[in-house]
Order: C-alpha cells, then structure tokens, then sequence
C-alpha cells in the first residue's frame, strides 16, 4: 500500500504537510492522486463531498448510496483519489450519543 502513496510531486504547496489531529468535512487535507502529467501527485483539497441539496446540502465524507443520480459525475476514475492517513474513525450507534471508535 505504501508504494501508492508515493507521489512524484507535490503540487499546491502541499510539500511534507504537519500531522492531523482529525480531518472533518470541508477542511483542507492532503490527498495522492494524478496529475496532468500522469504520475501521482500529494496536494492539498478539501475534505468531502457536497452533500445532496434535499438533505441541507453539508459536505459530508461517507457516500452510501452510488445509485443516486447525485452522486454520479464523482463515481468515475477522475474523482478517485488516495488519502494518506495513520487512522480513521467510524461511531458507534449507541445512546444517547454516538460514540466515536478509532482504528489505527
């Protein structure tokens, strides 16, 4: 895996960026996907998805449904790119709050 994560250039300014505490939606984050040039690239791009208008329309990170016509112009190859990331967290559905579960 970590040979994906190898990017030839860094492009924007992300250079070697600090560590991050947690990423939320629509805050800068770095990402590995490929240029114009065709090799693999880290830039800086903002976290999420525009969530669908009918739902408020927040940027959200987890895409459920991929048969919603909303969805569609992201799904294809020039949409996809890496995250470099140490951990992630999921939450539990538990009450009265979620709780959030970390997996490292």
């Amino acid at each position: 895996m970590r040979a994906w994560l190898i990017a030839g250039s860094t492009g924007h300014g992300a250079g070697n960026p600090p560590l991050f505490p947690a990423i939320s939606p629509d805050q800068l984050a770095p990402i590995v996907r490929v240029g114009a040039d065709g090799e693999r690239e880290l830039v800086m791009a903002r976290w999420g998805m525009p969530g669908p208008p009918q739902f408020g329309g927040a940027p959200i990170t987890n895409i459920r449904n991929v048969k919603s016509a909303h969805w569609r112009r992201w799904l294809g190859p020039a949409s996809r790119c890496l995250d470099p990331a140490t951990s992630f967290c999921e939450y539990a559905d538990t009450k009265p709050r979620q709780t959030p579960k970390w997996f490292g």
